[in-house]
């Protein structure tokens, strides 16, 4: 029997159920063509390599298919069910524990040829992407695909004709060490207090910023790095205060 697993958040790309140890998960529109919904699939398997062939703990692939339906073509890929908790839902201190070691895992993947501070294979940190395996967090989430085109830039098959300025921001978020780091980072702050209001947190985090997140930084990141993984934290920041005042204090930012 099909289900929805707690701790899985609705997925904004993919639909997910979790059958008999196995997530299944299926793209939520259709692709354009045949040939796309092939290129999706293909780099999927690729993507799933080359995270696996590093330090990364990722969910093991289980099967990718294209499937033609009603509405066009679609490509669904399975993934091992990693039982443990998603680490954002963990308690502040083992969530930071476990951030801990993924900061060093990606400061120890490789490099990709267009510069030290990029990573071979780009990474979509956020840290509801990761589930723990005992006290080791593992990727669950490998779509969508990223790979680096000839220019410099990220790109994924899932979105072929990804608008250049968002090709841009994207290559920095998963494609940059400090983009990465930023994301993970993003959940290290500290949990909501008991009886205190969305937007009482939000401006907490700000003024303590960066005392919260600071201890994780590696010691060795270049200046330009270190102001720009300040700068997308400050960004992300800001935004969760703007969520938090339009919420009304009715939910958390």
């Amino acid at each position: 029997m099909a289900n929805q697993l707690p701790g899985f958040e609705i997925g904004t790309i993919n639909d997910i159920t979790v059958v008999a140890g196995v997530v299944a998960k299926i793209t939520r529109e259709p692709l354009p063509t045949g040939d796309t919904a092939e290129a999706l699939a293909a780099q999927l398997e690729r993507y799933h390599t080359l995270v696996a062939a590093g330090p990364l703990a990722v969910a093991d692939l289980v099967s990718v298919n294209v499937l033609q339906r009603a509405d066009g073509y679609h490509v669904q890929h399975s993934v091992e069910l990693v039982e443990g908790r998603a680490l954002s839902q963990l308690p502040e201190d083992e969530r930071c524990v476990a951030l801990g070691a993924l900061v060093h895992t990606v400061e120890d993947m490789p490099a990709s040829p267009h510069g030290d501070r990029t990573l071979l294979t780009p990474l979509d940190a956020k840290p509801r992407n990761f589930h723990m395996r005992g006290e080791k967090p593992v990727l669950i989430d490998v779509c969508p695909p990223f790979t680096w085109g000839d220019d410099g830039f990220v790109t994924t098959a899932i979105v072929p004709n990804m608008a250049p300025a968002w090709r841009a921001q994207t290559t920095g978020t998963v494609g940059y060490r400090s983009g990465v780091l930023s994301e993970l980072l993003m959940g290290a702050m500290p949990d909501i207090a008991p009886g205190e209001s969305p937007l009482a947190h939000a401006r907490r985090v700000i003024a303590t910023a960066p005392d919260w997140y600071e201890p994780f930084v590696p010691a060795n990141m270049p200046q330009s790095s270190r102001d720009d993984l300040t700068a997308r934290i400050g960004l992300g920041l800001s935004l969760r205060l703007i969520r938090a005042q339009r919420a009304g204090n009715t939910s958390r930012p």
